[in-house]
């Protein structure tokens, strides 16, 4: 499962009074026992709603629909069907949705709010990246109007813009307290030297502060490189424990009885003699070659699993079929539960004819919590929105903070020589687990 990069977030996910107290049932927003509608049925519903729209709630849409990058484009129109989608699932005839382009740019994110907002917007899902969430931030505060951002970014979060997308800080905490409650606590990184690997190092080293455990080597490699054969050497302190298997086999060589010699055959298998100084190692990386040879080099310097385990995000969900990189087999990564997900993109192929981004998800989950908040006492407000149980999502379950923040019950998988297996299932409420 895939979601847009961001820059490197500022501040983590505010507990505390924000944190809402756990329930046992949360509402679901998900697409779960619904009939597959084709493309037609969707747009005669929109169509033949379109009456008095001037007098029903209005959902504004901002997303990038008129952007020069063709592939932020596709994710848009996708994010546009799956908004459409929700509102024909529920048959929200009583709902104005207005699409509204941002152009994929700052500047045409505001004017888009400000468009909206004209409009006669109640609330606003998206926009998609950071930077727009930012440009639209003073405009809709101004006017009171919440935000839904389909960013992952929590810069911009409070005061009426919420964030919905899956947080890196969100997977780290998950996957650190994972590991930490199977023994490992000395970690490693290995991440690209931009932004995304900036915000992925920051939010590991404040996860690592609130849980427990040390990052005890953290390296950067070339984003758009091909050989890291460098940060591998480095990373294994391959160097120091080649020299000291050089010089145990020679010490030993000079004894020259038996015992010696059955110790000195054991050890001309080997490369390197020591062990390391991290129990896990994290690979964030947008690029399924680059891990896998991140993780091919790593182990030629003899960092492999099971005595080193490799670690990763969500992303990996997107890279293919990771089991036939034998490195990378034993590999634990944190990603949303598949359940709700695979029924969610058949029902989505089965109107539009072709799967979607993992990013439409979450404009059908927005799309469907605006809705449940439009028959609120209090439409669209915070108290609306900030519903303590959560929400059962097609990404698993999850909730909203009055920060702004958003909490999302994820799971724990591995690498196996027969492809992908849970280790540890997402929960399905909030309960202390993941408080």
């Amino acid at each position: 499962m895939q979601f847009q990069t961001e820059e490197p977030v500022i501040k983590p996910p505010q507990t505390g009074p924000d944190t809402p107290p756990p329930y046992n049932t949360a509402p679901d927003v998900s697409s779960e026992d619904i009939q597959s509608p084709d493309q037609t049925q969707v747009e005669e519903f929109l169509l033949n709603k379109s009456d008095g729209a001037e007098n029903k709630p209005t959902i504004a849409l901002l997303l990038p629909l008129g952007a020069s990058d063709p592939g932020l484009r596709k994710d848009a129109a996708a994010l546009q069907d799956a908004a459409m989608m929700a509102l024909f699932d529920r048959q929200a005839s009583d709902i104005n949705l207005i699409p509204v382009d941002t152009k994929g740019t700052a500047d045409g994110a505001e004017q888009a709010a400000r468009e909206a907002i004209g409009r006669g917007a109640d609330i606003i899902l998206g926009p998609l990246l950071s930077q727009s969430v930012n440009a639209v931030a003073p405009v809709t505060r101004q006017a009171g109007v919440p935000v839904l951002s389909f960013s992952n970014n929590e810069r911009a979060a409070g005061d009426g813009i919420y964030v919905i997308g899956i947080t890196p800080y969100a997977q780290l905490e998950r996957l650190i307290s994972y590991s930490l409650g199977k023994g490992l606590t000395r970690f490693a990184v290995l991440a690209p030297d931009d932004a995304y690997g900036n915000r992925i190092v920051s939010d590991m080293q404040q996860v690592i502060g609130e849980r427990g455990g040390e990052i005890s080597r953290l390296s950067f490699y070339n984003p758009v490189g091909t050989d890291f054969t460098d940060q591998a050497r480095a990373m294994s302190n391959y160097d120091i424990r080649r020299g000291s298997l050089k010089s145990r086999i020679k010490a030993l060589e000079a004894r020259n009885d038996e015992v010696s010699r059955a110790a000195l055959a054991q050890l001309r298998r080997r490369d390197t003699l020591g062990g390391l100084d991290f129990e896990a190692i994290l690979l964030p990386t947008l690029d399924p070659l680059v891990l896998r040879s991140l993780a091919a080099q790593l182990a030629q310097y003899d960092v492999s699993q099971p005595e080193v385990r490799i670690l990763g995000l969500s992303l990996w969900d997107e890279f293919g079929d990771l089991s036939s990189e034998p490195p990378l087999v034993g590999s634990w990564y944190v990603a949303p539960p598949d359940d709700s997900w695979r029924l969610f993109a058949e029902r989505y192929r089965k109107t539009y004819s072709h799967l979607p981004p993992t990013l439409a998800a979450l404009a059908y989950e927005a799309t469907a919590l605006a809705i449940l908040s439009s028959h609120a006492d209090t439409p669209f407000s915070r108290d609306s929105l900030v519903n303590p149980q959560g929400y059962q999502g097609i990404l698993g379950v999850f909730r909203l903070t009055a920060g702004g923040h958003s909490h999302r019950g994820l799971a724990i998988k591995q690498i196996t020589d027969d492809g992908v297996q849970i280790l540890d299932p997402a929960p399905t409420s909030f309960e202390a687990a993941i408080n």
